[in-house]
Parts: C-alpha cells; structure tokens; sequence
C-alpha cells in the first residue's frame, strides 16, 4: 500500500499513513537522487529491508521499522524523530524520541490483516511503545499538514497524541 505523492516540479516523493509488508526484497526500494519523505508508516514482514536506497536522500519521521534498513554510501538519511526500530542497527535514527532496539514483545505489532478500512494494516496491541508518542503538532506530512487519520481513515489522534506507524488505536469514548 502507498499513499503518497511525488512533486513534478522537484521529484520529492512523499510518502504517509502506509504499510509495507510481504514485499520480496524491499518494501521501499530507492534508486533516484532525489528526496523522499516517509512519516507514520509501519515496514514489517519484508523479506530483506524495510527500505533500500541507493541514492535517495530519505527524512523519516514517526516510522514503525520492523526489519532493518540499507541505505548505500550515496545515500543520506535524516530522522526527524519519533521513530521506532527493532533492529538497532541500520536506519540512522539518532533524536531522542526515537526508540532503538526495541523489543517485539514491547512494540506489540499485530499480523497483517484486515483491520478495517480499504487495506490491510499491523495493529498496535495494548500497551505498545508506539502509543500516544508523536505530540499532535509533530503528526504531519510532509507539507506540515497535520494528518487526520491513520491508513485506515481512523481519525488521529485519539489518545493524548499520536501513535507512531501507519495504525491509530482507536480509544472508548
């Protein structure tokens, strides 16, 4: 699933409220020189990397990785924090909200299925380190828009802030 755009005038590719799982290598292979953003999306599943790049400089923010990364010596990576990694070795992220080495039983992924709305996504169980961690004015795209809902249209956010990956837990009302 991609949701995302790519800017004609300058090709930065956006990329928001996705997920990528399954996929055969890679879920985000990057070949170009050119900018690519990448903000509450969640990778697991994949076969080798979450995210490949050659080449393309990569700002992420607010990304569940559950699979490690390879960025390439032409590659420059930026967290702009609020990022969270199970592997600990490959991404890059290096602000203080990010969260590094995290263990599965504390992020509490979900399995790829069918947890409403169009696509398929990875739940966040009850009590993941992902919950209520991205301050409502950090939760935006690329443009600084705020995002108002999750990858399945859930409105975001619905605890104190916004959880980290492409999933928002829905809170009682």
């Amino acid at each position: 699933v991609v949701f995302g755009s790519m800017d004609p005038n300058t090709c930065r590719v956006s990329i928001s409220n996705s997920t990528f799982s399954g996929s055969g290598i890679a879920g985000v292979r990057l070949f170009s020189e050119n900018q690519t953003t990448i903000r509450n999306t969640t990778f697991s599943g994949n076969s080798e990397f979450g995210i490949h790049s050659t080449g393309s400089d990569v700002v992420l923010s607010g990304v569940v990785m559950d699979d490690p990364c390879l960025f390439e010596a032409a590659a420059t990576v930026v967290s702009e924090g609020y990022n969270i990694q199970t592997d600990g070795s490959s991404c890059g992220f290096d602000q203080p909200t990010d969260q590094v080495n995290v263990a599965a039983d504390d992020l509490k992924l979900g399995p790829l299925q069918d947890n409403g709305g169009p696509t398929e996504t990875h739940a966040l169980g009850a009590g993941s380190v992902a919950i209520d961690q991205i301050p409502a004015v950090d939760c935006a795209d690329a443009d600084a828009e705020p995002l108002t809902t999750d990858q399945r249209g859930v409105a975001r956010p619905q605890g104190a802030a916004c959880d980290v990956g492409a999933f928002e837990v829905e809170v009682a009302p």
